[in-house]
């Protein structure tokens, strides 16, 4: 991110938080002093207020190109999609710290703030069976954590087949077999998306 933003970012903490307000000037600098109060009563390292437009648009660019980037070094990244309730992201973000040490991968957090919507990301060095296994196992545990905070197994990147397996520990049985009740009532043929996660 650096290589984009000026100054540097401090690299010492925990995480970054990109801010956007939106709306008149007074309602604006009103909530921007709100939001400074409570940074510094949390603590934070550093405190940025941006007002030029150029200035502002290389942060969101960094953020931006953060997978673009880390792909010049590393051999795979899998960006994952779970979504907690809000009040949980740090707890999430200790667990996932927790679950990087217990499986032995490189394990990043990011995500979005405001709706809880979180991308853990694994980070390959090198692509073999071993990492695929330690991966598969981060997944796993990153997602039944998820659902422990009270969260979903997907905020906007949707289920698919990669996670076909978590769907029953998110709805339960009894809704997973009213789906495929429905499934089969409407094609009884199994010519509907055939192999996928219902025949």
């Amino acid at each position: 991110m650096n290589s984009i933003i000026s100054p540097p970012l401090t690299t010492e903490g925990d995480a970054y938080l990109l801010l956007k307000l939106d709306g008149i000037q007074t309602q604006i600098q009103e909530e921007a002093e709100r939001l400074k109060r409570l940074c510094r009563e949390m603590k934070v390292r550093e405190i940025r207020v941006i007002e030029d437009e150029k200035e502002a648009a290389s942060y969101w660019e960094a953020r931006t190109m953060l997978y673009p980037l880390a792909l010049t070094y590393l051999k795979r990244l899998i960006s994952e999609d779970v979504t907690i309730p809000r009040d949980r992201i740090p707890e999430f973000a200790r667990s996932v710290a927790e679950i990087a040490l217990e499986t032995g991968t490189m394990l990043g957090l990011g995500g979005h703030a405001g709706d809880g919507n979180m991308h853990p990301s694994i980070s390959f060095l090198e692509i073999n069976d071993e990492e695929e296994r330690k991966a598969m196992a981060a997944i796993r545990k990153v997602v039944a954590c998820g659902l422990s905070y009270g969260g979903s197994i997907s905020g906007e990147h949707g289920v698919g087949l990669h996670k076909a397996e978590f769907i029953v520990d998110e709805l339960g049985q009894r809704q997973v077999d009213l789906m495929k009740t429905i499934k089969n009532a409407i094609d009884p043929s199994g010519i509907m998306n055939p192999g996928k996660l219902w025949v």
